[in-house]
């Protein structure tokens, strides 16, 4: 048996911390930008004298408890079937991509597909959004990458219990962003000092969204947001500099910085980060700034999963 399936990645701007006894009903309101280059999960299944779960991610060995949560719950008979899958990805974990939240969509979608258990994306998404919440990778990312696009999430949590919807864009938008530093969800989400900032500034960040719900707006929000809640360390402040002098107004989310920009302004801002003349306005996965750090250009993935067949 074989079966795949795909999630975008998301980058959260802003958000607030909602926890509830039930892993469902626990999750995040703000907002944030659904990007293409998520993962993708390829999976094959068969009996065996050695069942199991195995999980590997660009050809590497990977032990995901949010992954194996995932296949506990959703693998029929487990103890019969040997299951294998491969993920991939060109966006790096821990950086806050919602790589965890992708990385369990994609592979709940695949297994759905393999053992034709006829699960809807509803319920589907909800099995990927406890999996993260239960291992504390993740609280919206999920309910986010079903939306797609520029999403806000207006009650907290999963699929079918939390609110959320996509913004329109009226321009064509792209994201450059940069990998800095890891930096585990875990510490974010459940230090008490870091929760109360997160809050309180999630919550006015996201009424102020509310009031004019743009790209501009959104990355201004963002910007402070992420300043107030002061997880910003000096690498990753000077890559917010270097993003300003090309002329774009970009962001911080944990490990990463970013930039949504209008396509046409795409090359000048590249040319000037890599320090080298880019001739191109499509996304590229071969740049780096001076010093070596990556340059990601996505597109935004605007369709989110209820257009995808499950």
């Amino acid at each position: 048996m074989a079966g795949e399936g795909y999630a975008p990645a998301h980058i959260t701007g802003f958000f607030t911390i909602f926890r509830a006894e039930e892993p469902i009903r626990s999750g995040s309101t703000g907002a944030g930008i659904c990007i293409a280059g998520g993962v993708r999960t390829r999976l094959s299944a068969r009996e065996g004298q050695h069942p199991g779960f195995e999980l590997r991610c660009n050809g590497s060995p990977l032990f995901s408890p949010t992954c194996s949560y995932v296949a506990s719950k959703m693998v029929p008979l487990p103890e019969r079937y040997a299951v294998y899958a491969e993920q991939e990805s060109v966006l790096p974990a821990n950086y806050g991509y919602g790589v965890s939240g992708s990385s369990a969509l994609s592979l709940a979608i695949s297994i759905n597909r393999a053992f034709g258990i006829g699960m809807s994306l509803r319920e589907i998404a909800s099995v990927a959004h406890a999996a993260e919440v239960v291992n504390e990778t993740g609280l919206g990312d999920v309910l986010a990458e079903t939306v797609g696009g520029l999403e806000v999430r207006t009650s907290p949590g999963g699929p079918g219990i939390g609110v959320a919807r996509q913004i329109p864009l009226s321009k064509d938008y792209v994201v450059i962003s940069t990998p800095v530093s890891e930096f585990q969800t875990r510490a974010m989400i459940t230090e008490r000092p870091i929760v109360n900032r997160i809050n309180r500034l999630g919550k006015e960040a996201l009424e102020a969204f509310l009031e004019s719900p743009t790209v501009e707006n959104f990355m201004f929000q963002s910007r402070r947001f992420w300043d107030g809640v002061g997880l910003t360390n000096s690498m990753i402040r000077a890559v917010l500099r270097r993003y300003e002098a090309a002329g774009v107004s970009p962001s911080a989310k944990k490990g990463l910085v970013f930039a949504i920009v209008e396509r046409g302004q795409l090359r000048k801002a590249l040319s000037v980060l890599t320090g080298d003349y880019v001739d191109s306005e499509a996304p590229q996965a071969d740049l780096a700034m001076p010093g070596g750090l990556k340059l990601i250009v996505s597109e935004i993935h605007r369709s989110g999963m209820e257009w995808e067949s499950v």
